[in-house]
């Protein structure tokens, strides 16, 4: 669910888009307020975790699943983030 604030941001965003480049258009949100900058943040999540399901394939969806699956069946075989950089060499 979309608040006014978050309308209202777009719309601007919208006009200011065809007058600046991506680099200028960061100065639309400038005059927000800490709470109104919060608000955009999660109205724009909400909208993203709302559109992220509709973008996946079935095959994704499925090789999801599948994967939820195993981890279901074999409790404490699975590694961590943290393992897995470690075992690459990475350092989060």
């Amino acid at each position: 669910m979309r608040s006014i604030v978050f309308d209202h941001v777009i719309e601007f965003c919208a006009q200011s888009a065809r007058l600046f480049d991506m680099k200028n258009s960061a100065a639309a949100i400038e005059h927000l307020g800490k709470f109104e900058r919060l608000q955009l943040a999660e109205d724009l999540w909400d909208e993203f975790a709302a559109q992220a399901d509709s973008n996946l394939e079935p095959e994704v969806l499925q090789e999801l699943s599948r994967r939820a699956a195993w981890r279901d069946a074999h409790p404490g075989q699975g590694k961590s983030l943290a393992e897995i950089a470690q075992s690459l060499g990475v350092h989060l």
